[in-house]
This record gives C-alpha cells, structure tokens and sequence, in this order.
C-alpha cells in the first residue's frame, strides 16, 4: 500500500524532518594512583632499595595492568548493561521515515502494540476493518490514531517500551532503537581489525578531531579507539544514534557483513 501524495498528518506534525553512553572512565589514571600508593608503601616499608627496584618495574607493570584493567571492565561492562539503551530516549517523537519502516516490519503484532499503547479494542477493530486488505495500512493506521490522541506524549520512548513489553524482537525496530552498550562493545571488537572504520565514523558525523582524540586516548588498543567513537557518536546524536543508521553507515562502506550481523538478526547467540 502506497502512502498517499500530499502532505500527510505525519509530515504536518514533523515539518522540516529529514529522511535522511557510557561516560569515559579515566581507568588509566586511577590505576596510576593506586600503583603509585602500593609502590610508595613498599618503598615506606622496605627502604631505599625497594623503592628503587619498584620505580624500574613499575612503569611496565604499570602499562600492563593499565590495558588488562581496560579490557576486564570493558568485558564486564558488556553484561552488566546488555539492555540497557545508551541514550535517553525521551522526548523525541516518530520521523516519517521511521513511521514508514515500522508499517513495514511489526507485522503481526501491531493489534498487541496498540493494546499496550493504550488503544481500545473498538479502535484496533475499525483500523483492522479499514484496512483489511494490506497489514501496512493497518499498522499505519493504529500507529497515527496512538499518535494523534496521545500528542507531545507519543514519543519513541513510550513506543520502544510497548515493544518490549509485547516481545517484539528488536531487529524489527532497528530504525528508532539506540544500541545497548553491549552492541557497542561487541561491535567495537568486531570492528578492531576492520579496514575503512574511520570513514565510518566519518560517515556518522565525527571529526577528524574526534578520532584523533579517541587515537590519542587509547594509542595502544584499536578496540578501545573504535569504542570510544561509538560512544561519543551517540553522545553527540542522541536519540538519533539509532540500530538503523549505524547499519547503513557500515553497509555503505563495504565493511563485511559478518561484522554487524548481530546487531539485524533475532537470536544473537547464533552469532556470537
């Protein structure tokens, strides 16, 4: 089913919209202060000579403990926060473009989202019988009614918790969902030894100075560099920073799709 020409209700309440997380730990330098107190304790306790032997060592224990506590809490980080979405969603309502792509992909469960949105069983009857013949109309119609009764409250927010609670696999809403942290540190991963990443970070809006930074930050570690630019394109982006647009980014820069696989698929541990 065809969107009709014109300017649709859609397009009056988002005039002007385009088609088209974590905060950084400074890992490095607790570990700093906390070695430096260990060695000054010992060297308190031992004497000159302990101090000396420590201050030699040091440095390379130093460095090495430095990356293994990185990547420990990088690790743990994964699964402390698996769902957990690295933006507030708040606020931010539905672009054409996305209401477009969710007609397309809720399919059979748009009567148990419309119910979970709040919408009577009368309601989802008339969108069901006024669009009996393509399921997109149905969706678009039970979609727009939640939207307009709803107002400055139909948000993405509300919409993604309906489709959580209904059980709506998240690859069928990769358009408005912000990746978990867990995506971010997977892909990240993924990505360390990918040719052609900077240019998606490009792509996604950063600059040159942002991935300088993020080389600067991490000089010895490709997947902490990646990782630092995927969280600081959804602290920049926002709500915008969607499944969706991260996907096409690395689709259009040729990166293999094995790389990213799990972020479209609905059981993830076939992948991982």
């Amino acid at each position: 089913m065809e969107i009709e020409e014109g300017t649709s209700w859609c397009e009056k309440k988002y005039p002007g919209v385009s088609d088209s997380g974590v905060p950084e730990t400074d890992l490095d330098g607790s570990m700093t202060d906390q070695v430096s107190r260990t060695f000054q304790d010992r060297g308190t306790t031992n004497g000159a000579d302990t101090k000396q032997k420590i201050s030699v060592q040091g440095k390379k224990e130093l460095h090495t403990a430095s990356i293994d506590k990185s990547f420990l809490s990088s690790v743990f980080g994964w699964f402390k926060s698996a769902s957990k979405p690295t933006a507030s969603l708040t606020g931010r309502q539905l672009t054409p473009r996305e209401l477009y792509h969710l007609c397309r992909t809720l399919g059979p469960h748009w009567e148990q989202v419309g119910q979970q949105l709040g919408l009577d069983q009368d309601t989802l009857d008339r969108c069901a019988l006024d669009n009996r013949d393509s399921q997109w109309g149905q969706v678009h119609d039970m979609l727009l009614t939640w939207m307009e009764r709803s107002g400055v409250k139909a948000t993405v927010e509300m919409l993604t918790e309906g489709l959580q609670a209904v059980g709506v696999g998240p690859h069928l809403y990769n358009c408005i969902r912000v990746p978990s942290l867990f995506e971010l540190n997977h892909l990240a991963w993924k990505l360390s030894d990918a040719s052609g990443w900077e240019d998606v970070m490009l792509h996604l809006g950063l600059t040159q100075d942002d991935i300088r930074h993020a080389k600067d930050a991490h000089p010895d570690y490709r997947c902490s560099q990646v990782h630092h630019m995927l969280l600081m394109w959804v602290e920049k982006s926002g709500t915008e920073a969607t499944v969706g647009r991260l996907c096409d980014a690395l689709k259009n820069h040729n990166v293999e799709t094995e790389k990213f696989l799990f972020l479209t698929v609905t059981n993830i541990d076939c992948i991982l």
